[in-house]
């Protein structure tokens, strides 16, 4: 089967006849499937190529050819020469092997040093082919940018001069004259190396159909879960090394950054090759200036108002990326656009005999979508009110109680006066269960969340409205803690509980105050815990051994954990007492995950306008899927004030990741 027999399987039966930046353009606003699978397509035989020539080995080149369209699913809204797609894809294809084969040269040695020490003799390695073709990748990501745009577009993405002269926006004259210079230039780079470029040196690959459905299936999982956990480990480590080096700086820079990159690659390869080995004519090139990567930072853009002044109580974005909800006590839903922020839908979670006759405001309406949209459907999410909790899609709306079953999506809990204050999805190999705690000493969870489901652990909860640790964790597990809260001894603990199979629970000990909330990366390596005293644990996800940890200064009510699992986003609250009465203070920090810093210092805070009363209400964060918003509302339905203190709605403060001014 042809890479086109699988394209054609995935629902792409004919070419997608848009330009290669309005296909980009679509996947980076609307992840439009299709857009992506195209560009498969037109591109992936020529990284593939250059996965085959750098690195030789089938396998290897596999796992770089995924890391590369991973590394343009991540970084599409980004890119700031749609048009130049192709090129840009060559030379993220030559760093992203070149990054490869260093890492598998340091490999070897570490083996060969291993066979050394136990005095084993073994014959020297034969000369491998792909240094040779190696260097003519290596010199052909040397060429100045507008030579080797020509030359990628039409000898290896095998463009017409009048195809490749629409792509570039060039007049098709100068496409031919800038082909022909770049040819000469080329052969003449490589006579000097000792390298002849054959024809058919730098001919595309075909890309196995199986290494094609798994990158498309990839980058799917990767928009609707956060990871690519369909890819071999490998795979998405070199994908990560990539997105980080990558970066979408003009394209004169983005060579010089492949040139020095090669440039590092030979000497690496050749430290880590024993002496016998054959090595390449070393190459008479000057270093280039590379520049720094753009150093950015999170400021706070205009907030979200609502006209009404509605208290908000939760907020999430949708994994399919088109739609952010917020939610307000008086029970409404909005949707926003998540790119211009305009007002979308809204939906009411209010008494309605004819809808749902069970249904109440209660005490906080929270929302979770489901980690994987509806085929057909759109965006899967719950809600919570005084006696259950509704199901619902962006497409279709809140479900009537006794609405006809709707494949893949939940039929409406009923919870009868035991009010749910907290809720989450939690991924397994079933389907995805849904999570929700209330304050009636039940929590609830229905692997396929099925009607009529029962309670799964009644009688262990008592918070009581207080803050809950709930962070999902992969294989249908849950990271909380199910001991009473009256009950010091046993309250610091948190526990990862199986919700199928056998009970056999997993403690993490380290917190010397009550926990109170709690988040996770998507693989479940890094969890991130905080307790009402202030200090954040990081947790290694497998052994459960604290890794390192922060005093914050200040009662921690929410924690968030970032795409790029390191930004680190935490709500706190500080009790002040003052003339007139008490007062809260809020903070809001954000972090480096793997590096915690002592004292660190909040990005913003309640300031000299402290809140009346004590806060002991919720407060909600949520990242969007490429890290670079962050949604953050507090609400305090339990603030000890008469209603005429209770502060105005902060509504939705909004912080942006941008680049450093």
């Amino acid at each position: 089967m042809t890479i086109a027999d699988t394209l054609r399987r995935l629902g792409c039966s004919a070419p997608d006849p848009r330009s290669d930046g309005e296909l980009l353009h679509g996947f980076a606003s609307a992840r439009d499937e299709g857009a992506f699978t195209e560009l498969l397509r037109r591109f992936g035989p020529t990284v593939y190529g250059v996965c085959r020539r750098v690195l030789g080995n089938v396998p290897d080149a596999d796992d770089a050819f995924q890391a590369v369209f991973l590394v343009l699913a991540r970084r599409a809204p980004e890119l700031r020469t749609p048009a130049g797609i192709g090129n840009w894809l060559y030379g993220v294809a030559v760093r992203t092997a070149t990054k490869a084969r260093i890492m598998n040269a340091k490999r070897r040695a570490r083996q060969r040093s291993d066979r050394t020490s136990r005095s084993v003799s073994y014959p020297p390695p034969v000369a491998p082919d792909p240094d040779t073709r190696a260097a003519i990748d290596a010199e052909l990501a040397a060429l100045p940018d507008r030579y080797r745009a020509a030359l990628v577009a039409c000898d290896l993405n095998g463009r017409t001069r009048r195809e490749a002269a629409r792509e570039l926006g060039w007049p098709e004259g100068t496409v031919a004259a800038r082909l022909a210079h770049a040819r000469r230039l080329l052969a003449a780079r490589l006579t000097r190396r000792g390298v002849t470029l054959t024809a058919g040196a730098l001919a595309a690959v075909p890309v196995p159909a199986s290494v094609a459905a798994e990158t498309v299936a990839a980058v799917r999982a990767l928009h609707a879960t956060g990871t690519a956990a369909l890819i071999s480990p490998a795979a998405q480590r070199l994908s990560d090394e990539a997105t980080r080096s990558v970066t979408t700086i003009p394209e004169r820079w983005l060579v010089w950054c492949g040139l020095v990159l090669a440039l590092v690659a030979g000497g690496a390869v050749l430290r880590a090759t024993p002496d016998h080995d054959p090595l390449l004519p070393a190459p008479q090139f000057v270093a280039a200036p590379v520049p720094r990567a753009a150093e950015v930072e999170w400021r706070e853009a205009q907030p979200i108002e609502l006209s009404d002044g509605g208290r908000v109580t939760s907020v999430a974005f949708a994994p399919g990326g088109k739609t952010f909800a917020v939610c307000r006590d008086s029970g409404d839903i909005d949707f926003f656009d998540p790119v211009t922020r305009k007002h979308q839908q809204r939906m009411a979670v209010r008494h309605d005999p004819t809808v749902n006759a069970n249904t109440e405001v209660g005490t906080s309406t929270v929302l979770a979508f489901r980690p994987t949209p509806h085929s057909a459907l759109g965006d899967v999410f719950a809600v919570t009110h005084k006696n259950g909790v509704i199901f619902g899609t962006t497409t279709i709306g809140l479900l009537a109680d006794n609405a006809a079953a709707v494949t893949g999506v939940p039929g409406n809990w009923a919870l009868k006066g035991l009010d749910p204050h907290a809720l989450v999805w939690v991924p397994g190999a079933d389907g995805s269960a849904c999570v929700a705690v209330t304050n009636g000493a039940v929590t609830t969870a229905a692997p396929k969340a099925a009607a009529g489901m029962e309670p799964q652990f009644p009688g262990e909860d008592k918070f009581r409205h207080k803050p809950t640790p709930l962070a999902p964790l992969p294989g249908s597990r849950l990271l909380t803690t199910f001991k009473a809260v009256e009950d010091t001894g046993t309250s610091l603990q948190l526990h990862i509980v199986p919700l199928t199979g056998p009970n056999k629970r997993v403690k993490l000990t380290g917190h010397r105050a009550r926990p109170t909330c709690a988040a996770a990366a998507p693989d479940g390596k890094t969890l991130v815990t905080g307790d009402e005293r202030g200090e954040v644990i990081v947790w290694d996800g497998e052994t459960g051994e604290a890794t390192s940890r922060v005093v914050l200064g200040a009662g921690l009510v929410q924690l968030a954990l970032a795409p790029d699992e390191r930004t680190l986003a935490a709500v706190c609250v500080r009790p002040l007492k003052v003339a007139g009465g008490e007062r809260t203070e809020l903070e809001l920090y954000l972090l480096d995950a793997r590096s915690l810093r002592a004292k660190p210092k909040p990005c913003w805070t309640t300031g000299d306008k402290p809140l009346p009363g004590r806060l002991e209400g919720t407060a909600s964060l949520a990242f969007s899927s490429n890290g670079k918003t962050l949604l953050v509302a507090v609400a305090d339905p339990f603030a000890r004030t008469t209603p005429a203190e209770l502060p105005k709605s902060m509504g939705v403060r909004v912080w942006e990741r941008v680049p450093k001014k």
